[in-house]
């Protein structure tokens, strides 16, 4: 009885030791063409296999039209494979990409529907506002600056204009970064 559970104590370890077993992992892969298959773990309860489309398939979707090229394969090479996934970046995300300026994420917005404005909590996460009290990132929110590109829609003085906010302000938003309106 002894050895039984020994060996089975000894198959355990030498389990754990290849990474089979005593470790988390998904309940559910989604693999791509790319993916090593011998990667995916005992455990999980159910895998999927999504084959991507290839760049010139991304690029011929209907909602891309009008943009160009260099700037779809820059977003297809940063993972974005479909106009859902396109729906989820924010104005900011898109306008990281090289290639993309704010013509592009215009057309984008109009073609697929982005929406572009972050959440409170995202915007108060932005570099650009980093440094700035939290009430007065607040009222920027709630007077209609929801991203980094809304700050382009604003001259200087129109924000000084809101309650609260000086030149301090202006000037650690510049600073940071932010592009006003001329």
């Amino acid at each position: 009885m002894a050895k039984v559970k020994n060996r089975k104590k000894e198959l355990k370890q030498e389990l754990k030791r290849q990474g089979i077993i005593g470790q988390e992992h998904p309940k559910v892969i989604t693999l791509d063409a790319n993916t090593d298959i011998t990667a995916i773990p005992t455990d999980a309860e159910s895998v999927t296999i999504t084959e991507k489309p290839t760049l010139a398939e991304f690029a011929e979707t209907p909602e891309l039209e009008g943009v160009r090229s260099d700037a779809v394969e820059n977003i297809y090479d940063k993972g974005v494979t479909s106009t859902d996934e396109l729906k989820d970046m924010s104005e900011d995300d898109l306008l990281e990409v090289k290639g993309v300026g704010p013509a592009t994420v215009e057309t984008l917005t109009e073609n697929v529907g982005i929406d572009g404005k972050l959440s409170l909590e995202d915007f108060s996460n932005l570099k650009e506002v980093k440094d700035i009290r939290s009430d007065l990132v607040e009222m920027l929110y709630h007077e209609g600056i929801k991203s980094k590109a809304d700050f382009k829609q604003w001259t200087e003085q129109e924000v000084l204009d809101i309650n609260g906010i000086g030149q301090g302000t202006i000037d650690k938003l510049v600073e940071n970064g932010v592009k006003f309106k001329k």
